[in-house]
């Protein structure tokens, strides 16, 4: 003591409410920041009173702080920070307003060589002004440069007057803070959700890094310490471990790959180009080749982290949870819903055939016009320019509301509205995660269908202090049927167990974030039986992207059992829908599934050694069906690539 802990901001009251019940005689304070809001006449120092009721003995012998890790890393932010001045424009004759130097008044010039007249094109980067300005010369190291006889030399030098400024409230990272002011005061640095902080040059990776060097010994925490790739732990194992910084510099992450995960080098030579390809005097082909990594990791990183990880799972402390099952719930879509939708896809994938630049606007309206088909809705497009910015939007499609012809809900809809109330019959609450929670939120329309069968719902929105969600809950758990929210809120460190059943009306396309968001209901006391149910539309991209995320999922089980936590599975989004633009164009099928949830879920059992009575089969919607059911249903399609060698089975055993 005294200890720092390192946490999301949802967890901090929770950390100080813990460290009282457990560690008697523990004292723990939130450290939130240092600086002055506009009404304060002194600047507030949370580290240096935290530590001074330390050294003081006000705080006991067992002090904890207890840090956010968006209090870690944001300090005052900055702002450009130039003078308008009217000059004439060399090129064009004409007067005009360009912005300058505030110290030296010479004018600011863009990558072209033009000048800047809107300060907003100095905010993408901090600048320093480079004119010449009269003073004493400086050398290449930035100091003082001197003649023969050591004397100093008068002439210019470059002005460097910053273009920017600090702004908004005066504030200062607490990391930098504690590295640069109170290094060696706290004994033991406890991070939580650890993984994180694993960025190469994130905000929060840096802040980690700053509070490593400052505290004596650190402890890390997290569920989910892969990220998929062998360079997701790489920079976060460089910032811990004294032998990987030995072995590796901090950007030899290709290096790394290359021992402990899978590389995959293509060799690619333009189709029709002959003359270009090849050498004109020595005829040799010329090829390009590319290094890009691949899912998977090698066994020798076992030796890399045996001797600083303990992996613990609920069975090495002897405790058991209630029954877990996963259903697929699939419905067909309307006869116009579906005419619609396929006609959208159709022309926004002929687009993203053509051009990279419409892949996301395909993957993101075939992903969500199937839940978003009751209202009216228009496709719109960027046009950009030469250097990639926008300049305008316009219009490519119409997509009119869907009336459901003597239905007065959306098949899901009303499947789901039928799914919740059978399971209030039993005494059950449901948690339903939605992902179009943003500008196209669909949030508010859901709950209609339920409150119209008498179900009481309530919507988490992000609006909440994430400091408050876990209290907000809990005031309104007792007087819920249904909460309905985006898994982002929820997905770390919050106990939801008074939901006995998850609803995914869409699919989160995190891995990390599915696997976490059903981890809320299904944990330490949590006494009901679980069911996860995902459902989707036939025939829609959803359904391909849930095959997809299933057979990663199923391949992390493989490797580290049941109690994977999301171990091994991709944290970013971007992947899976890369994989997935990827898969769909090249017309895969995505049939693994078939195999990798042919077997059992397994199932646990209560503390006292009985079975868990599973809840009562509902069938609401049209069909309802275990994973491996569903997946039976596919067709195996076996592709092959030419030129390219096939792997042994079982030769990569570990290359997922």
């Amino acid at each position: 003591y005294p200890a720092l802990i390192l946490c999301p901001p949802h967890l901090v009251p929770k950390w100080i409410r813990e460290i009282k019940e457990v560690i008697p005689g523990a004292q723990a304070r939130e450290l939130r920041r240092i600086g002055r809001s506009g009404d304060e006449r002194a600047d507030v120092n949370d580290v240096r009173s935290f530590l001074s009721d330390w050294q003081s003995g006000r705080l006991g012998k067992k002090a904890v702080a207890v840090m956010a890790n968006t209090s870690a890393k944001i300090g005052s932010g900055w702002e450009p920070a130039v003078v308008k001045r009217k000059m004439r424009d060399p090129l064009t004759g004409q007067i005009t307003t360009v912005c300058v130097c505030p110290a030296c008044g010479a004018p600011v010039y863009g990558d072209e060589g033009a000048y800047i007249v809107d300060p907003e094109e100095l905010a993408g980067k901090r600048r320093f002004c480079r004119a010449s300005v009269p003073g004493w010369q400086l050398g290449a190291d930035g100091r003082l440069k001197h003649d023969e006889q050591g004397n100093t030399i008068w002439g210019t030098r470059p002005c460097n007057t910053p273009l920017f400024r600090f702004s908004g409230a005066r504030r200062w990272s607490l990391a930098e803070y504690i590295a640069k002011h109170a290094k060696g005061a706290f004994k033991l640095l406890c991070a939580d959700e650890s993984h994180e902080y694993k960025g190469k040059s994130s905000d929060r990776g840096i802040a980690f890094h700053q509070l490593i060097t400052a505290c004596q010994s650190t402890l890390t925490l997290t569920g989910t310490f892969f990220g998929g790739r062998s360079t997701s732990i790489f920079w976060l194992l460089h910032r811990l471990n004294a032998g990987v910084r030995r072995d590796f510099a901090f950007h030899d992450e290709k290096r790394w790959a290359r021992l402990y995960g899978v590389l995959e080098t293509q060799r690619r030579r333009r189709k029709n180009d002959e003359e270009d390809e090849d050498g004109v005097f020595t005829g040799n082909r010329r090829y390009r080749n590319q290094a890009k990594e691949q899912p998977g990791v090698s066994p020798a990183i076992v030796n890399r982290l045996l001797d600083t990880t303990v992996f613990l799972s609920l069975k090495d402390l002897g405790l058991a949870l209630p029954e877990y099952k996963e259903e697929v719930s699939t419905l067909t879509m309307l006869d116009d819903q579906s005419q619609q939708y396929h006609q959208m896809d159709s022309s926004l994938r002929s687009m993203a055939l053509q051009s990279n630049r419409y892949l996301s606007t395909w993957l993101q309206w075939s992903l969500a016009r199937p839940n978003s088909a009751f209202r009216d809705e228009t496709i719109i497009v960027d046009e950009l320019n030469k250097k990639g910015e926008v300049v305008r939007h316009v219009p490519l499609m119409e997509l009119p509301a869907i009336n459901p012809n003597g239905h007065k809900w959306l098949p899901k809809e009303g499947w789901l509205a039928n799914f919740c109330r059978a399971e209030k019959l039993q005494g059950r609450k449901v948690l339903v995660y939605v992902r179009q929670t943003g500008k196209r939120d669909i949030q508010d329309h859901l709950v209609l269908p339920l409150e119209e069968n008498g179900l009481r719902v309530t919507v988490l929105g992000g609006n909440v202090d994430p400091r408050k969600r876990e209290d907000w809950i809990a005031k309104r758990a007792d007087r819920l049927d249904v909460l309905v929210c985006n898994p982002e809120l929820v997905k770390t460190g919050l106990d939801l167990v008074q939901f006995s059943s998850v609803v995914f009306f869409e699919i989160t396309y995190s891995l990390y974030t599915l696997w976490q968001a059903v981890r809320r209901v299904w944990r330490l006391g949590q006494v009901r039986p679980v069911r996860a149910i995902f459902s989707v539309y036939n025939g829609t991209m959803e359904a391909r992207a849930l095959s997809l995320m299933g057979a990663k999922m199923k391949a992390a089980q493989l490797l580290y059992g049941d109690e994977v936590g999301g171990a091994i599975v991709p944290e970013e989004d971007g992947d899976l829908l890369t994989e997935l633009a990827r898969e769909v164009l090249n017309g895969a099928d995505l049939p693994d599934l078939q195999t990798l949830f042919a077997d059992e879920m397994k199932v646990s059992s209560n503390p006292l050694g009985s079975m868990t009575t599973p809840s009562a089969v509902i069938l609401p919607g049209e069909k309802v069906m275990t994973w491996s059911d569903w997946m039976a249903e596919k067709v195996v399609v076996v592709r092959r690539k030419s030129r390219k060698e096939v792997v042994p089975e079982g030769q990569m055993g570990l290359g997922l």
